[in-house]
């Protein structure tokens, strides 16, 4: 079994990683975030809500029927698929609204030459660059047909009158429903704007920021021994709020409040969550906490922040972040953030699939409560599967992958002993050059980030098990 690079890549991780055997096989055969132009094809774009909330209206399944020069089943794609961030008011960095007919034939922001509704046609197939993007998952066959159909036509005004997308949920989250007397400590990590632990002052993005990474630093607010019951994420700016992952580290030597400009590369922290719109947070079930890192006045939470100002908001002030759950009452379970995958990568031009096996030394069932893909750049899709000692085999995980747009995928998947577990990433390197395992967002990685109980559980017993400080 190959050594473990000491001191880099393990702090990215909770606990214990997975030891992983790995072979690089043969080449294999978001919003419309890259849209610049202003939201409503304004110099300013709309001005920001006062409380800061998304005014995307709720739909009604009581409401007249509308006519939005869409037909229906296209404007019954959208609404479903897309509306959460190019609604009437753009949110989570969407450049421009997709509800009428007049958005998607507007021209282009990223090549004027072209209609809105001949980069949807194209985004809906880029599988560099999806539409929708992870988290979301692709769109049903139907759907794709629908809009393919419209836009091969070259999108026709229609006269349809079309009944409003009811919501199918009834407006309640995991956070509205969740039972915060289990908190012995409840505390909000969110952005700021000064360099201190108590600054409320909104975040200043800026109106020309795009795709930039922010990294807040919080000491550790506990001082014994906690579980973490639950994060949730605190939406503020939802215009330009992309996304957010949260690590922690010990032995830091960061100073309480500040912030700074990143580059989504922390060698010496360990990921904890993540969240990207349409994510409802992490809730651990009853009898489960999360391991958190130890009580230290060098323990931190890092709070990294995306924000896409493609609408190019001269407003753009946030307070997003995350609030964390956690008790010093010991759950039965504890669960940690393990890792499958592979570090064996030496990636060639073009399409390659590279595979990490881990066969874990278990004597009892191990509980996947969810998985937080991580590649870089030029990582296109992860698949995780289960090969079962009893027989066959079940897909745990598939789903394409966009640096831009990472996120937690809860699920409940149970290992038992004997099986064997295989994590497949996919790569398309088109830099020119050969690419390497590394920090470096120009190397790239190939972890599936796994949640699961008992901690420790797919350790193999070979040099692939670390400890917070052991190195």
């Amino acid at each position: 079994m190959r050594q473990f690079m000491r001191g880099t890549i393990l702090s990215f991780l909770v606990l214990s990683l997975a030891a992983c055997e790995s072979a690089p096989s043969a080449p294999a055969g978001a919003a419309l975030e890259d849209e610049t132009s202003p939201a409503g094809g304004g110099t300013e774009g709309p001005s920001r809500p006062q409380d800061g909330t998304d005014r995307t209206p709720a739909t009604d399944a009581g409401a007249p029927a509308v006519a939005l020069g869409l037909p229906c089943d296209v404007g019954a794609v959208l609404a479903e698929h897309c509306s959460h961030c190019h609604g009437a008011t753009p949110s989570f960095g969407a450049p421009m609204s997709l509800v009428s007919y007049e958005d998607l034939t507007a021209p282009s922001g990223k090549d004027p030459t072209q209609s809105v509704f001949t980069r949807v046609g194209e985004r809906i197939h880029d599988v560099k660059s999806p539409m929708p993007p992870p988290p979301h998952g692709d769109m049903e066959p139907s759907d794709l047909a629908a809009l393919d159909a419209w836009v091969k036509l070259g999108a026709p005004r229609s006269t349809d009158s079309c009944a409003p997308v009811t919501d199918p949920n009834d407006g309640t989250t995991a956070q509205d429903d969740f039972d915060y007397s289990q908190c012995d400590m409840r505390v909000e990590l969110k952005a700021h704007n000064g360099s201190t632990p108590e600054d409320t002052e909104p975040f200043k993005l800026g109106r020309d920021v795009d795709n930039r990474y922010e990294c807040f630093y919080f000491r550790a607010p506990y001082d014994q021994e906690m579980q973490g019951l639950a994060v949730f994420p605190l939406v503020d700016d939802a215009r330009v709020l992309h996304h957010w992952l949260l690590y922690t580290e010990e032995n830091a030597a960061y100073q309480d409040g500040t912030h700074e400009e990143c580059n989504g590369v922390h060698p010496n922290a360990t990921l904890v969550t993540g969240w990207a719109p349409g994510g409802e947070g992490l809730t651990m079930p009853p009898d489960v906490g999360l391991r958190l890192p130890k009580a230290a006045p060098d323990t931190f939470f890092i709070l990294e922040i995306h924000y896409n100002n493609s609408g190019r908001y001269p407003d753009a002030l946030d307070r997003s972040g995350a609030e964390l759950c956690a008790t010093s009452k010991l759950r039965k379970h504890e669960a940690g953030v393990h890792w499958l995958g592979t570090e064996n990568l030496l990636l060639g031009a073009g399409k390659q699939d590279f595979t990490g096996t881990c066969k874990p030394q278990i004597t009892e069932p191990v509980h996947i409560l969810g998985f937080s893909p991580h590649m870089h750049v030029l990582g296109r899709h992860m698949k995780t599967t289960i090969e079962r000692a009893s027989g066959g085999t079940e897909i745990a995980f598939d789903k394409p992958f966009s640096f831009e747009n990472q996120g937690h995928y809860p699920d409940e998947i149970t290992v038992y002993p004997g099986d064997t577990l295989k994590t497949t990433c996919t790569f398309d390197n088109d830099t020119g050059g050969t690419v390497f395992f590394g920090q470096k967002t120009t190397d790239e990685m190939c972890y599936q980030f796994t949640l699961a109980y008992p901690l420790g559980a797919f350790n193999t017993g070979g040099d692939l098990l670390f400890l917070p400080g052991s190195v």
